[in-house]
């Protein structure tokens, strides 16, 4: 007897409707072919749409020796960085991104919104902001 195919979509890790980004009606996450996980679009996303906003943990860039957290640090403020505490930093990287993450500094928050419509079951890619650490293929 063989098991029966993975579910569509994944299961969410957080109850619907919640406010942060794990709870997101509009994205979900699962493995994306050859860069390891990825969030992708559950339906439609038009121009525009905040899809994302979540919190962060802030720390001084120079505080944190290097760690195997080293792939999800993100630029904060000149003398910090920060760990996104939620789907945000399993966004992939393109050169031709349908997303943009922005930084809401006193809201302690990234937002991720949707530059250009991305169709149910795409990848949401962003031009990441720093420089590329890994072989393109």
């Amino acid at each position: 007897m063989t098991s029966p195919p993975p579910p569509k979509f994944p299961t969410r890790t957080r109850a619907p409707g919640s406010r942060n980004g794990m709870g997101s009606k509009c994205v979900f996450w699962q493995i994306s072919p050859g860069k390891g996980r990825g969030v992708f679009a559950y339906h439609a996303l038009h121009k525009g749409l905040l899809v994302l906003v979540d919190p962060v943990f802030i720390f001084k860039t120079a505080d944190l020796p290097p760690t195997a957290l080293d792939d999800y640090r993100m630029a904060w403020t000149d003398e910090e960085d920060c760990i996104a505490l939620g789907l945000t930093n399993l966004i992939n990287h393109s050169d031709d991104p349908n997303v943009v993450i922005t930084d809401d500094i006193p809201g302690c928050v990234k937002r991720v919104t949707v530059v250009k419509h991305i169709a149910e079951g795409t990848e949401l890619l962003a031009k990441y902001r720093c420089p590329i650490w890994w072989e393109k293929t």
